[in-house]
Formats: C-alpha cells, sequence, structure tokens
C-alpha cells in the first residue's frame, strides 16, 4: 500500500505539465534564479519577445492536439542522508503513461487533457527562436522549472519539493524529498494518419532545460540537430552546447556540451539512443512539415533536460 501512495504522488509530478506544484521544503544547495538581464547576457540571449500569457495561449490550444509524451527517468532525493535515493523510469505509448519502480511496482495513468494543469510563469529570454519561461514558487522555493511552448510541441525540465513523501515499499512513513524531472509532449508529424519521419535532411535548431539532480540547479543551453536520410534509413546527431547554470548565474562548471552521434530516427520519426555511460536521447518529431524536433536527454549523475528545436529553412538538404 504505501509503495502504491508513492506511485500516485510520483505520477502526479506528470501531470502538471505547464508549471506549479506544492510542498513547502527546499533544496538547501539551489539558489533563487538570477535576475533576467543577467542570464541574457550569460547565454547571449535577448529580452523575450513573447510573454507569458501568450506562451500559455499557444500551451492551452495545444494541450487538446497533443498525442505524444515523452519523460525523462525521475530521480526522488530524500533531505535525509539515512534514506536511499532512487530513480523511476516512465515509459509511455501516446499519452498513456507508465511508471516502474525499484521494487518494480507500477503505475499506469492517461495523461490526457484534463489531467493537465496550467500556471502563467515569467518569461525570461529569447535564443534561437525559443522564448524560454520560469515557474517558480517564490516564498519558499517548492518548485522551480523552466521551458516553452512551441507552436506543435512543448518541453520542460524542473524540480518539485514535498514535505511529506511517501517512502518506498515497506519503510512507511514519509520524509522531505526533492523530485526532479524533464518532459515533452506535442503533436507528432503524421501523414494520413501514420506517423512518419522526415523524407529530406535538415537542420533543426533551438534550446535546451536542464535541472542537475544533485543540487537541483536549473540549466539552459543551445541545442542542435542534424537529421541525415540516407537509402539505409535516417539518422541525427544531437549537439546541446553555452550550456549555463541559471541558477547560479554562471557557465555550467562539469561540462561545456553534450553530444550524441548516430542516433537511428524511426520510420515513425522517434528517435532513441542509450550510452554505456547511462546517457541517453529519446524525442520525435512534431507538427507539419517536421517543423520541429523535442525530445528529453539524460546523464543520470549530473543532469535530467528536455529541449525543443525548429527547422531551419534555409539548410534543408
Amino acid at each position: 500500500m504505501k509503495q502504491t501512495l508513492c506511485a500516485a504522488a510520483c505520477l502526479a509530478m506528470l501531470l502538471a505539465s505547464c508549471g506549479g506544484g506544492g510542498g513547502t521544503s527546499s533544496p538547501s544547495s539551489s539558489q533563487p534564479s538570477t535576475p533576467n538581464s543577467a542570464v541574457q547576457r550569460l547565454i547571449g540571449g535577448s529580452p523575450p519577445v513573447e510573454t507569458a500569457a501568450e506562451q500559455d495561449r499557444r500551451s492551452r490550444g495545444l494541450v487538446p492536439r497533443a498525442d505524444s509524451y515523452i519523460t525523462a527517468v525521475r530521480h526522488v532525493n530524500y533531505n535525509d542522508p539515512d534514506i536511499r535515493n532512487y530513480y523511476t523510469s516512465v515509459s509511455c505509448s501516446r499519452l498513456v503513461c507508465t511508471e516502474t519502480f525499484p521494487d518494480g511496482d507500477t503505475l499506469t495513468e492517461d495523461l490526457g487533457s484534463s489531467a493537465v494543469t496550467f500556471e502563467i510563469g515569467t518569461t525570461i529570454l529569447t535564443r534561437n527562436g525559443i522564448t524560454i519561461e520560469a515557474f517558480l514558487e517564490e516564498e519558499s522555493l517548492g518548485y522551480e522549472k523552466l521551458g516553452a511552448a512551441l507552436d506543435d510541441s512543448f518541453f520542460q525540465s524542473g524540480y518539485e519539493s514535498r514535505d511529506n513523501y511517501p517512502l518506498l515499499g515497506n519503510l512507511g512513513g514519509r520524509a522531505k524529498a526533492v523530485i526532479t524531472s524533464s518532459h515533452v509532449y506535442g503533436e507528432r508529424t503524421s501523414i494520413g494518419g501514420e506517423y512518419v519521419a522526415p523524407s529530406v535532411s535538415g537542420t533543426w535548431r533551438g534550446m535546451m532545460s536542464a535541472v542537475t539532480t544533485q543540487n537541483h540547479d536549473l540549466l539552459l543551453g543551445d541545442a542542435v540537430l542534424r537529421y541525415s536520410l540516407s537509402a539505409t534509413g535516417g539518422s541525427l546527431s544531437a549537439e546541446f552546447s553555452n550550456i549555463v547554470n541559471y541558477s547560479r548565474n554562471r557557465a555550467y562548471a562539469e561540462r561545456s556540451n553534450v553530444v550524441f552521434v548516430n542516433v537511428p530516427v524511426r520510420s515513425d520519426g522517434t528517435f532513441n539512443r542509450i550510452g554505456s555511460d547511462y546517457s541517453k536521447i529519446h524525442g520525435a518529431f512534431y507538427g507539419d512539415d517536421h517543423a520541429e524536433a523535442t525530445g528529453v536527454i539524460e546523464l543520470r549523475s549530473e543532469f535530467l533536460g528536455a529541449f525543443g528545436t525548429k527547422r531551419l529553412r534555409n539548410e534543408i538538404n
């Protein structure tokens, strides 16, 4: 019974797709967000070209059309060092998602439009044609998230603090915990009701957001995907660079970029690769004529991230 309670609480994080959350505890090592002008200079962005209300309207219009939900693993970090932290994995078929816990227990939910909650955040910058929005529970840092609503997809990364989070298995009771997660959703590219991969090579450019699994710092960076079509099928390379620590107003010290190469693209327009170091990329193409490529990335020892990119029409081959 305790495991079921935990599963329900964990998957509830997935339902708050456009911000929001609860709880009053906060990770002591995380810092309040930097002023917008500082992070704009740090990453080379401009003042936001969209308001939060405009992003909110686009999000609300996207949710009823969404037919795909992709999420990274989720990390549960208890404030008590004597309680074991753990990851859960979530796999989705369209909007039906199953979360699997370390002891093998599972919980399946339909993340339809009726389950999505909305909150208007604050747009902080625009770069590579993407306007990033921040969601922050200011009084206690109960949650903080960064993301963006594109025309046909949405991506977001962040953490949520909980004062009374159920423990796994037979431990019983509750404890303070911080849950980190990254996810995307949207309307996949299809022709005649069938999902399809791009028919020509091209480049997609945009932004990534991420949350570190230890300190729960929020990160921002550039995202570039290059898709190549060949006689044997398609593959892509993905590079995430210019990574900065939004929470601490400095470059991300651990690495300057993350690169995935030779990522196979299936005929239905999805792509997925798992590295030997537990790194992972998982995404899909969204919108008419594959206008967007959106997905999640994992570096389990460092961060969980999500990205959204737009097709560059002048770079179609």
